[in-house]
């Protein structure tokens, strides 16, 4: 029996081309092969490694785009070094101003061999303010070990908040 895990995202943007249908294999890496993991590998502007081979979650009920504290590092850096986005010391997120948004690059998903991009429009938020207010802006991405605590020397729980209700989510077999 093969182990996949299937997403289909809407609204499509043609008729003629239906978008956002995303499956793929269940990893085989130990200890994310228990829960519904994808193996990945990130990369910001589409050439500079996050990870070179990483295990993701998958929950389609999570707002924010969460990565282990080494990606998270590295993706800071980036973006740091690229668009000036400083540490927020409430919230934990990254900070842009509005004038260094057009700095940021984007953050690029391969899973399954197909390429997935997370605009700097989808990095930041909220994204539907006036340009006055964008000065917020902060990036979704955020360090996982910040927000829960390791269960192991290599991997994290990962929570899904519904209806007030957190639960893990874990794959079972």
């Amino acid at each position: 029996m093969n182990n996949m895990v299937g997403i289909y995202l809407a609204p499509i943007q043609q008729l003629d081309n239906v978008n956002g249908e995303l499956s793929c294999p269940i990893t085989t890496t130990s200890p994310a092969s228990e829960y519904w993991c994808v193996d990945q590998s990130i990369s910001y502007d589409n050439t500079t490694a996050i990870f070179s081979s990483a295990a993701g979650i998958v929950d389609t009920g999570t707002t924010l785009v969460y990565l282990a504290s080494d990606a998270f590092e590295k993706y800071h850096w980036q973006s740091a070094t690229r668009a000036g986005a400083t540490i927020d010391s409430a919230t934990g997120l990254l900070r842009i101003s509005s004038s260094q948004y057009s700095n940021l690059s984007s953050l690029y998903f391969r899973i399954n061999s197909i390429t997935y991009e997370l605009t700097p429009n989808a990095q930041i938020w909220p994204r539907s303010l006036s340009e006055a207010t964008l000065v917020v802006s902060i990036l979704l991405l955020m360090n996982l070990d910040e927000i829960f605590p390791k269960t192991s020397n290599s991997s994290a729980v990962m929570l899904s908040w519904r209806d007030s209700t957190p639960s893990i989510i874990r794959r079972t077999r």
